[in-house]
């Protein structure tokens, strides 16, 4: 193969920004887009990350660029043993409260990505429901739970004049195994996943707007240590602004990340336009990368593509 390098583009490369793609080599009639394993936080729309990677002893770091801190109360112990990443949380009694969070239960899309772990435990007496994550106050609920009798997950959302529940009832997830939960607002549209499956969707969803913090592992009301708490363990908890897709969800479930494994093939003579002048004979690559004019795809499958 003939190796030909152009410093010029390398140099254009190294400028380049959202907006742009990289090409690693272009290799006869096809390019062959950089594969990354993850995009950066600001690009994935991430608005929290609760990686849980290790004990940072007293808070819980945002591995988004926002830096929405967690500040764990109560019996919050850091574990090894988590399903990505290393840690998890542990839960009994307490709950981390997520430091300046956004509303987002009032925005017009959303979507929270989270692994859990229900060990059987907690209170399963008193007619509360185990609160992975909660915003409520005496007027306005958003939570999302196990029901401890019946061990199902669900979204639960209410105001004055309404509410309106979407679930899975089709396991007991008292199981004492990890699985990947999701919830996505698109409007008044949501869905619920569970480990790579939609199990449930609905098409009255509404913003609630509940002036109250937001807690991981238990709520507010009636009770944040006592009564609500989650029995278990949870990990790699994100919020997105925006619906994910249903592949950005199986990827989550299936790797831990949004990008597919596989990168896109486009053409030169079709699909792409390069700033400046190139012929290409025969097989060539380019050291350095070569800046894409056109704009961006579609980033929702977490990886760049060239494609018009």
């Amino acid at each position: 193969m003939k190796k030909t390098m152009f410093w010029v583009f390398a140099c254009i490369a190294c400028r380049a920004t959202a907006g742009t793609v990289i090409v690693d080599a272009v290799i006869a009639d096809e390019v062959r887009t950089r594969e990354i394993s993850m995009l950066p936080e600001a690009q994935m729309d991430v608005v929290i990350y609760y990686a849980f990677e290790n004990d940072t002893r007293g808070l819980v770091l945002d591995s988004s660029p926002n830096g929405h801190l967690g500040a764990p109360s109560g019996w919050c112990v850091w574990s090894d043993n988590g399903p990505f990443n290393g840690g998890a949380m542990s839960f009994s009694n307490s709950v981390v409260l997520i430091l300046s969070a956004p509303n987002f239960p009032n925005w017009n899309q959303y979507s929270v990505s989270v692994w859990f772990l229900h060990n059987g435990g907690g209170d399963h007496a008193n007619g509360h429901v185990h609160r992975i994550l909660d915003k409520t106050n005496a007027s306005h609920s958003w939570h999302l739970h196990l029901n401890p009798v019946t061990g199902f997950v669900s979204l639960f959302l209410s105001d004055p004049s309404k509410s309106t529940e979407m679930g899975d009832g089709s396991h007991n997830y008292m199981d004492n195994t990890w699985h990947h939960l999701a919830v996505v607002r698109d409007g008044a549209n949501g869905q619920l996943w569970v480990d790579g499956v939609m199990k449930d969707s609905v098409s009255n969803l509404f913003s609630v707007d509940g002036p109250t913090h937001l807690f991981l592992g238990n709520a507010f009301i009636p009770a944040p240590l006592q009564q609500g708490s989650w029995s278990g363990k949870l990990d790699e908890f994100m919020i997105f602004n925006r619906p994910l897709s249903p592949k950005e969800i199986q990827n989550l479930h299936q790797h831990g990340a949004l990008a597919p494994h596989t990168p896109p093939l486009v053409t030169v003579t079709s699909d792409m336009v390069l700033e400046g002048d190139l012929t290409v004979s025969g097989e060539a690559v380019f050291e350095g990368g070569i800046r894409h004019v056109l704009p961006l795809g579609d980033l929702s499958s977490g990886i760049y593509t060239n494609a018009p």
